[in-house]
């Protein structure tokens, strides 16, 4: 007994010897995750840009994660061509994901060479569009394409700028290209450019051909369009079609000024060689023209609203794409979850979250996970639980069907705690785009 005691009493005396670890506090611990969390941020932040603009591998191999939520820029990386991007990747207001792989914008396509060949047959192009004016064709050449694969001529008119520039460059006088392009005259000059693309209504067609061969394509060939450089009327277009399928005018809009970055180096180059051919003294009065900016795009939307009230006005009666037509946009070029390929189908049951971008509704409310339409409140326990679906119903159709058949009973019944939904002529039709 005397040596249990006296082990115990020892035990005693060697945890009161040991040194007492200090206990941070909760909040102090906290505020050093946060710290962290945030300088990690920050290095990522920092580095976006470049890791968003470096050159993709070969198309197909990349597939972004489920958990990434960031918007990426992917680009095609070609020896005779710059501005060769999968307009896929980005997210839209209803939490879909732009298809990668149906949808390419580029720059001229003359110049390819034998790999370049190669890498755009695995793109499986079916439709390539040249907005090109035939002067523009004539100085550049023609498109050179996979066997088996022509371009469209859409030519879309500049206002005669490029021709205005090539005047100026070869005439070798540095007081005729200071009078033409000097000040703010080149900006000016694409000003007028990008009111030519709304006002024009040759153009407008143009425009409007292009979007309903992206709403009728086949989801195993993609489409490509392209101008010269890649950044006027390809930007223009990428611009309207991400909207039109609910991604947020910032994103957008980014993706828009994206190619002064992809062209810089190229634009520079392009600029020495005519200083040292001694065509130019001062080369740098073409930077407004090599550049886009959002004053271009600015004066394209004002524009827009002064024409047809707003973006979807644009849509609508200046392209003259009617609601099916841009839901097939949005359902084939579009995908949930967020996989990105072409083997992911998008769910139907997201149908009024795909159309609520474009100020559309949709007969059915939005589902929530566990089968009943948002707002609809958790049933009681005496509530009758929602009536089977019609017979035939496909497994992927469950969840909708018996939504359908429990429509009517799921919205009379009261809701505790919240106003009941207005009658559906007193709905407020809400619009995205200004």
């Amino acid at each position: 007994m005397s040596r249990s005691i006296r082990s115990i009493r020892s035990i005693r005396s060697a945890r009161s010897t040991r040194p007492v670890r200090p206990v941070r506090p909760l909040r102090n611990r906290v505020r050093v995750r946060l710290a962290v969390g945030a300088a990690a941020g920050a290095l990522v932040l920092g580095a976006t840009p470049a890791a968003a603009l470096a050159p993709a591998p070969a198309h197909g191999t990349v597939s972004p994660s489920r958990h990434d939520h960031a918007n990426t820029i992917r680009q095609i990386p070609l020896q005779g061509a710059v501005n060769v991007r999968d307009v896929g990747g980005y997210r839209t207001h209803g939490g879909d994901r732009v298809r990668y792989g149906l949808v390419y914008r580029a720059d001229a396509l003359g110049r390819l060479t034998d790999p370049d060949l190669t890498t755009l047959a695995g793109l499986r192009l079916g439709t390539v569009i040249d907005y090109r004016v035939p002067v523009e064709v004539q100085s550049d050449g023609p498109d050179r394409l996979p066997a088996g694969l022509d371009a469209t001529a859409r030519p879309v008119n500049d206002s005669g700028l490029y021709g205005q520039m090539t005047a100026a460059i070869a005439s070798r006088d540095p007081a005729r290209q200071e009078a033409a392009l000097g000040g703010s005259k080149g900006s000016d000059l694409m000003k007028k450019v990008y009111r030519t693309l709304i006002s024009d209504p040759a153009n407008t067609a143009q425009f409007a051909k292009t979007f309903r061969d992206l709403a009728r394509s086949s989801p195993r060939s993609a489409v490509l369009f392209h101008c010269t450089s890649g950044k006027d009327r390809t930007g223009w277009t990428t611009y309207v079609l991400l909207r039109a399928l609910g991604v947020p005018e910032r994103t957008a809009r980014q993706d828009y000024l994206a190619s002064n970055a992809i062209r810089a180096a190229a634009d520079r180059r392009v600029r020495e060689g005519l200083e040292q051919a001694g065509m130019m003294q001062n080369p740098d009065l073409l930077i407004p023209l090599q550049e886009v900016r959002s004053g271009y795009l600015d004066t394209a939307l004002a524009e827009v609203r002064g024409r047809y009230g707003s973006l979807y006005g644009y849509l609508t009666r200046g392209l003259g794409l009617d609601r099916r037509t841009l839901r097939d946009l949005q359902s084939h070029l579009t995908t949930y979850p967020p996989g990105g390929g072409r083997e992911v189908t998008p769910a139907p049951l997201r149908t009024a979250a795909r159309l609520r971008p474009l100020g559309l509704r949709s007969r059915l409310r939005p589902l929530g996970r566990r089968g009943r339409p948002k707002g609809a409140g958790r049933a009681g326990k005496g509530a009758a639980p929602p009536a089977p679906g019609p017979p035939g119903c496909r497994l992927s159709r469950e969840r909708l069907c018996r939504a359908r058949s429990s429509a009517k009973a799921v919205s009379s019944a009261p809701v505790p705690g919240r106003q009941p939904r207005p009658a559906r002529a007193e709905r407020p039709r809400t619009r995205p785009f200004p």
